[in-house]
């Protein structure tokens, strides 16, 4: 009994996993990506000891994917060998790991069709519990406050990342879209499906996110394209007019769209949102109530369009877009907003009448927001090493080496260009395959099972991999996770085709599930390591240097390979008046992080706390990031034959850091 209430509730994972992931920074760091693996590592080994067939979902399509994205994961954990950064290469491999775990696991486990539509259906009620919360921050401010460090102009609560907000909740609007148009199938999901589109619309709408708005339509046309459900009438009727009204009371909300949304003004804009919000999502409910009996006679079997005429229809159609397009002056506007793309301007963002920034500016600028120059800096790399990149983790370095102009960027914002140049040609190659084994299997399925079902998860999954090119999603698992989660139960084998490595025999079971166990081990440690690094962080804010090195030595204890820690303990080492034992911290973090300019600058204050000379390592550090404030800083500071001054400046540059 037990075991079948663990496998019914079991496809609402995914959407659970959506929402613990929301509320820990997206998964960005390491530790909620470490524990999210075990958890998922451990879920594929009982699976496979336990099940009485765990390997039924094995299929072409299936192990295709599987085997492209392990292999590209394992090149991810080898890139460590050639970039001499083994920790960025294991933190890279981490992710990669948690999406092979989901696609694996979801994969092996959902072996029936009614088991996927619920774990859409649970990644759908996942989004909106986000989503909901995210937008009463906005137009309720005091029912849900956020905290000041948090930034409050595009709303990003509680992802932290406005972008990936937005791109969640266009997901889940073509996720909720599939349930409102069903013309068969509980009456509820329809209802509610329709209910919840004003809300995900409005929650993008407030992350002012061009990339999600645009990846968004994309994946909705897409959607009701390959669909083609026949309650499309009835799902649009319902949710469009109320969907309209919200963005459009949203959008006049001037005070909303700026970096100071709080204020008493604001409030009150937000209050009259919030309501006409509340109207419009029981509004869609209620008229997709109404129309559930247009959905009993549009569903009755009716002749079908001839392909001929459907497809002279399509022609006719956009033939006739052409020339209005043309009429109204289509190509030379096409031209300006490329111009304005690749002229790399700042994005506008005009001011109101009470000087404040006006975000709805952005959603008509065409400006790459800096993009070109990461994806050229990414490029460039790819061009030194094109088979095999610089290894993965390794754009910041190459960032902070070549940019152009001021400004901290860990990613490319652009998932194929920064896999070109981190893991070369090779990582591309794998990782294409493993996406593409997905949208391709998802695509054929449209056409031989559930229509509206496998739409549903290609036009999403079309979203998806057209933000990810734009933007750093694939480092964010809040919006990637549940792509492999969803697209492995997708594109695996139904249940009812005998195979005979379907139920293998218990020796057989093992040997597969005990180096999952084992596997474990790796997250793990970056968990712990990344858990006591974050205390001997604060530690080292609060100016406790004690606390700071016992938990860094724990975090090293843990994982080896981090040199974080060693720096922590070298600024330690500084401040207590110990620069010789500083020098040999800072030495082993530029062991396992050469290019890293952040060591270096340690080294040469070190150095410099000792007496001896820093500008060498000060020149090494210019060298490595440029622009960097702190390094131009020091290249004066130091710029003095005279030890004694090295020793006093650099004590108080110690003794003045904060956070690392």
């Amino acid at each position: 009994m037990a075991r079948r209430s663990l496998l019914a509730v079991f496809p609402l994972l995914p959407g659970a996993l959506v929402v613990y992931l929301a509320f820990n920074a997206g998964g960005y760091f390491p530790n909620t990506q470490g524990l999210v693996t075990i958890v998922l590592l451990l879920a594929l080994a009982g699976w496979i000891a336990f099940a009485e067939e765990p390997f039924a979902g094995l299929g072409p399509l299936f192990a295709l994917a599987t085997g492209a994205l392990a292999a590209f994961a394992a090149w991810t954990l080898l890139s460590g060998a050639w970039s001499d950064s083994t920790a960025r290469a294991l933190l890279e491999f981490n992710r990669a790991l948690l999406y092979l775990a989901a696609l694996v696991l979801f994969g092996l486990a959902i072996q029936q069709r009614r088991q996927l539509q619920w774990l859409v259906w649970g990644l759908a009620a996942g989004i909106v519990v986000v989503c909901a919360i995210a937008v009463t921050t906005r137009v309720l401010p005091n029912v849900w406050p956020i905290g000041s460090n948090l930034a409050n102009d595009r709303l990003s609560y509680p992802i932290t990342y406005w972008n990936a907000l937005g791109l969640l909740a266009s997901v889940g609007v073509i996720f909720c879209l599939q349930m409102a148009t069903r013309a068969r199938g509980p009456a509820l999901t329809r209802i509610l499906g329709a209910a919840a589109i004003p809300l995900l619309a409005t929650t993008v709408y407030f992350t002012f996110s061009r990339g999600a708005i645009l990846a968004g339509g994309i994946g909705i046309v897409a959607y009701l394209a390959l669909a083609r459900s026949r309650g499309t009438l009835s799902g649009l009727v319902a949710s469009v007019p109320a969907t309209a009204v919200a963005v459009v009371v949203a959008y006049h909300a001037d005070l909303l769209a700026t970096e100071r949304p709080t204020t008493a003004a604001a409030v009150s804009q937000g209050h009259r949102v919030a309501w006409v919000l509340a109207a419009c999502i029981v509004g869609a409910g209620v008229a997709r109530l109404a129309l559930l009996k247009l959905d009993s006679r549009l569903a009755r079997p009716r002749r079908l369009v001839a392909p001929g005429t459907a497809l002279a229809a399509a022609g006719g159609t956009l033939a006739v877009a052409v020339a209005v397009a043309l009429a109204l002056g289509a190509p030379g506007w096409v031209s300006r907003q490329y111009d304005r793309f690749t002229s790399d301007a700042p994005v506008s963002e005009g001011a109101p009448a009470n000087g404040a920034t006006d975000l709805r500016q952005r959603l008509t600028s065409a400006s790459s927001n800096g993009r070109l120059d990461y994806w050229g800096v990414a490029l460039d790399e790819f061009e030194k090493s094109s088979l095999e990149g610089q290894g993965g983790g390794t754009f910041q370095i190459a960032w902070e080496r070549e940019r152009g102009f001021p400004g901290t960027v860990v990613d490319a914002h652009g998932l194929y260009p920064e896999t070109l140049g981190e893991l070369g040609l090779v990582g591309l190659l794998l990782l294409a395959t493993a996406l593409l084994a997905i949208l391709v299997g998802l695509a054929v399925r449209i056409r031989v099972g559930s229509r509206t079902l496998y739409a549903a998860l290609f036009a999403a999954g079309l979203a998806w991999a057209l933000a990810a090119a734009v933007d750093w999603h694939w480092e964010m698992p809040v919006v990637t996770l549940w792509l492999f989660a969803a697209g492995g139960a997708a594109i695996a084998a139904r249940a009812g085709r005998p195979s005979r490595l379907a139920a293998p025999a218990i020796p057989v079971r093992l040997a597969v599930a005990i180096p999952l166990v084992l596997l474990t081990a790796l997250p793990f440690q970056i968990l712990s390591s990344q858990a006591w690094l974050d205390r001997a962080d604060n530690a080292f804010a609060r100016g406790d240097c004690a606390a700071a090195s016992d938990d860094a030595r724990s975090s090293v204890s843990a994982l080896g390979a981090r040199p974080e820690p060693y720096e922590l303990l070298g600024y330690c080492a500084i401040r207590d008046g110990r620069p010789r034992q500083a020098m040999g911290d800072m030495q082993r973090a530029i062991d396992r992080d050469p290019d890293n300019w952040n060591f270096r600058y340690g080294l040469a204050l070190a150095r410099a706390a000792a007496g001896l000379d820093p500008r060498p390592e000060v020149r090494r550090a210019r060298d490595m990031n440029p622009l960097e404030p702190l390094v131009q800083d020091a290249v004066k500071r130091f710029a003095t034959d005279r030890p004694r001054l090295w020793k006093r400046r650099a004590r108080g540059v110690a003794a003045a850091l904060t956070r690392l």
